[in-house]
């Protein structure tokens, strides 16, 4: 089995194409669309502000995938059976279109693809895409989304893109998801934070922040509890995972690397305390051209843990 160049992504940057994969994620051969977990890629990209190609990241996590098992031995749990691969949404990201027409694409899609009992999961693409798959999966009961990141994403308009001062970016997602109307977002890891956005933070009782230095000054044990009663009130979680939550020294490829980032076995002991109400997750911003493989097989394996532990939490 050939490991997958990821050098040669360079030449598909140049000629704003996407390769096509060579596998399902996981090479799941599943084709049953009644499973209960669901993945689909958005390979969706518009106005990165620091590095480009996130729209690769689908194709990266099916490819690197190939060499992560299916079986959780933490959990003794197999998701081979329980996982179908529907493909990916077709996007251009070409600055000519619409770009709200491809957000409504994906929101169309989500609503199209999956029965109010399935659990999705989304393969990114920039961070705009949790905005019309939230908008997708709104649920009638309260909710609240986990959102882990190094940064807050909460620009009313990010001047730092070609298109200064845009509303729609992955800068500014969150701000336009507490504008729908959402009981709670939780945005844990942050360490990167412009004053706009800490204002607005401080303003807004929707947010409750738990930075990278909380984490490593009080420990897993004491912030999982916090998370836990934050979540108390909420029947259901939709987890939106940036990877460049993860320090670089873990999670190198990402659009916008920040250092003092959370370890891979943090997020781990986190998980446990939210993964039974989640009703399904995002894994966002893993940018490709600048990976060696080692951010694409954590985020395989990162969604691997999510799935056992959601499915093990049922029983």
């Amino acid at each position: 089995m050939e490991y997958p160049d990821f050098q040669e992504l360079s030449k598909f940057l140049q000629e704003k194409t996407i390769p096509i994969p060579s596998c399902t994620f996981l090479e799941i051969s599943n084709t049953n669309r009644t499973l209960p977990y669901v993945i689909f890629g958005v390979p969706y990209e518009r106005h990165s502000s620091v590095r480009h190609g996130a729209k690769f990241g689908p194709w990266a996590i099916r490819e690197i995938s190939r060499y992560v098992h299916t079986f959780d031995l933490n959990t003794s749990v197999d998701i081979r059976n329980k996982l179908v691969d529907i493909g990916d949404i077709k996007i251009s990201n070409s600055t000519e279109d619409d770009f709200e027409k491809e957000l409504n694409q994906i929101e169309n899609f989500v609503h199209e693809n999956l029965s109010e009992n399935q659990f999705p999961i989304a393969l990114g693409g920039d961070h705009l895409i949790t905005l019309p798959i939230f908008k997708g999966l709104i649920k009638k009961h309260a909710g609240c989304i986990l959102h882990f990141d190094a940064h807050l994403d909460l620009y009313d308009r990010y001047p730092y893109t070609p298109a200064a001062n845009e509303a729609y970016t992955h800068a500014t997602v969150f701000r336009r998801i507490i504008e729908l109307g959402i009981d709670q977002i939780i945005s844990v890891g942050i360490r990167s934070v412009d004053p706009l956005e800490f204002d607005y933070f401080k303003s807004e009782e929707r947010i409750q922040m738990i930075s990278s230095y909380d984490l490593h000054k009080e420990g897993t044990g004491v912030i999982s509890k916090k998370i836990q009663k934050l979540l108390e009130p909420f029947e259901w979680v939709y987890l939106s995972l940036d990877l460049d939550v993860f320090d670089p020294a873990y999670a190198p490829g990402v659009s916008t690397p920040e250092p003092y980032g959370i370890s891979p076995w943090e997020f781990l002991q986190l998980l446990e305390s939210f993964c039974e109400k989640l009703i399904g997750f995002d894994v966002v911003e893993l940018c490709p051209p600048f990976d060696n493989g080692i951010t694409s097989t954590l985020a395989v394996k990162t969604i691997v843990d999510i799935l056992c532990r959601h499915e093990k939490s049922l029983y």
